[in-house]
């Protein structure tokens, strides 16, 4: 199955290595070169990760798995649950968010959201979007992938573009697994149709970009503002890509520019209340770690960055705040050993284990971006299969 090839680690270093690939652009006049210790350290990452991701899955998944078999009733069921949640959030915010953008009115989308409500209702919609998809693969049914892209589509709605790419990405992943052998999608009308989608997603993540600055300057949209927030080269202002391509290269690559520009201006000092920050902010989820953070009134430290509107650093940057390369190698050693503990919750003979692989596969590739273990608002959907395949399994040990 497709799993043997696509798996987190090479998840990461194909996300890593394309980040520093387009990073040798040089087209954005912020950036500082990488330095030999990031570099050094990104290959030993690499090689770890390949000799990793030889084993992951051996011996831990059968050749089959149970497939998803939702009813209709439960599909039409928990879809109109969760839009009526989504509903409520509307009726907080004043209206539709792509609407009031649409429509200029005020919107602001830091402060969308009612405030725990959002997190699950973004999580579990993420989630039972992925199942959805899942079980239009099995079936084939065009009702079932219907909800899939009515579920999917409330990314759209609410403007929410880190959301629309988790999500295609889940698919895109649960696509791959499914597949029992690779060869059968590597053909040349297949590896067209997705470098075209690829194309027209990351023109359609620029536009979106571009739409949500210039309304925030009362302007309707103005193709140049992205040069100034990612300060382009004049040799990328003179050629033929679409400045709605610029915001692609801006966040593939700023992460690594900040991560590079943290090391070479943070003096971390490695002690005991240094570490606890780290296992704080860096480990746990940031629903939890803010409320410690509160109750112990603890200074959480903050990264340095390129620029005030490129706050992306990686997920290495603030393990190496707190506690320099020793929290670096720290993390890359909770990165490698996260793989290998799924098997033991429970998902091995579950219809939700491909959603859950393919969700822990998003989360890898999104490592680049920002630390999505601490992210609550994405690492939170994996708590879903893990806990319906736990109820599933009291239900049926109580019916024997």
């Amino acid at each position: 199955m497709g799993y043997r090839l696509i798996n987190p680690y090479t998840i990461f270093i194909a996300s890593f290595g394309c980040g520093i690939l387009f990073y040798t652009l040089h087209w954005s006049s912020y950036y500082p070169p990488l330095q030999w210790p990031l570099i050094i350290f990104f290959i030993i990452s690499f090689g770890a990760c390949f000799f990793f991701a030889r084993n992951i899955y051996k011996n831990h998944i059968s050749s089959s798995y149970i497939s998803p078999t939702p009813t209709l009733h439960q599909i039409i069921g928990v879809t109109l649950f969760l839009y009526f949640l989504w509903i409520i959030e509307f009726i907080h915010a004043g209206g539709i968010p792509l609407f009031l953008i649409l429509l200029s009115k005020p919107f602001n989308y830091r402060t969308f959201g009612v405030p725990t409500l959002h997190v699950f209702i973004v999580t579990f919609s993420s989630f039972y979007t992925a199942y959805l998809f899942h079980a239009y693969l099995v079936s084939r049914k065009k009702i079932i992938l219907f909800f899939c892209i009515l579920n999917l589509s409330v990314a759209l709605l609410i403007m929410n573009r880190g959301m629309l790419l988790t999500n295609l990405s889940t698919l895109f992943f649960i696509y791959l697994l499914t597949k029992k052998s690779l060869e059968n999608i590597l053909t040349l009308k297949k590896i067209s149709i997705l470098m075209v989608t690829i194309v027209i997603l990351f023109f359609l993540f620029g536009a979106m970009g571009t739409m949500r600055v210039s309304r925030e300057i009362k302007r309707l949209y103005d193709r140049s503002l992205v040069y100034e927030v990612g300060n382009a080269t004049p040799a990328f202002q003179k050629s033929i890509i679409p400045s709605e391509f610029f915001w692609v290269y801006v966040y593939i690559t700023s992460p690594l520019a900040n991560l590079q520009y943290n090391i070479a201006n943070t003096q971390p000092e490695l002690n005991k209340e240094n570490f606890f920050l780290l296992l704080n902010n860096e480990v746990l989820p940031d629903a939890v770690s803010k409320r410690i953070t509160a109750q112990f009134n603890l200074t959480e430290k903050q990264n340095y960055q390129i620029a005030e509107n490129l706050n992306a650093s990686t997920v290495f940057s603030g393990s190496f705040t707190y506690w320099g390369w020793a929290g670096v190698f720290l993390m890359l050693s909770l990165l490698l050993a996260i793989p290998f503990l799924f098997r033991f919750v429970g998902l091995l003979e579950s219809q939700w284990l491909i959603t859950f692989l393919a969700m822990v596969n998003t989360l890898y590739l999104f490592l680049i971006f920002d630390n999505m273990i601490s992210f609550t608002g994405f690492s939170f959907q994996l708590v879903y299969p893990v806990l319906l395949s736990l109820l599933n399994k009291i239900a049926t040990a109580n019916q024997k």
